[in-house]
């Protein structure tokens, strides 16, 4: 006999809370499933409809129900946008900020302005040019010291 679960009978419970076994151990969420991000319901053997209460799950990027026997498309679909997207506005996609020259030229900025906070202050300041090196004097001289110790150890054990 093949086992199918039907979304109609879990739409009524779905932003309530869920029980959710994995790995063996049983946990229940309540009260956050408006944060969920990703949901992997793939090979479940589910079948019906999509449940509407999804397209409220304003942080949902990916449901993934492939392998399944659903017979509905998504309910975001219809309003011509990503579940949570009001009004059917499109998205930009994340990865199209890394490829154009606003991404560079701000990380450009973002670094020279870092540099120079740091480093302009050392520079200018005898004061804090003098705290710098003591600082670095003083890393220094506790990494030879520890190396020191660390292999002195080492080698008194070695030997006994």
């Amino acid at each position: 006999m093949k086992e199918t679960i039907d979304f109609g009978y879990y739409s009524t419970i779905f932003l309530g809370n869920v029980l959710v076994q994995w790995k063996g151990q049983e946990r229940e969420y309540r009260n956050k499933l408006g944060l969920l991000k990703i949901i992997d319901l793939s090979s479940n053997k589910l079948s019906g409809e999509i449940p509407r209460e999804i397209a409220s799950l304003a942080e949902l990027l990916s449901l993934n129900l492939s392998r399944n026997n659903i017979t509905d498309k998504c309910p975001g679909e219809e309003q011509g946008g990503a579940p949570g997207n009001k009004k059917g506005i499109q998205e930009e996609d994340d990865e199209d900020w890394f490829t154009t020259p606003a991404f560079y030229i701000s990380l450009g900025v973002g670094f020279a302005c870092g540099f120079w906070a740091i480093f302009g202050t050392i520079l200018f300041s005898s004061v804090s040019r003098y705290a710098w090196f003591k600082f670095l004097d003083e890393v220094g001289d506790w990494l030879y010291v520890t190396t020191a110790v660390n292999f002195n150890r080492l080698k008194r054990r070695l030997r006994g």
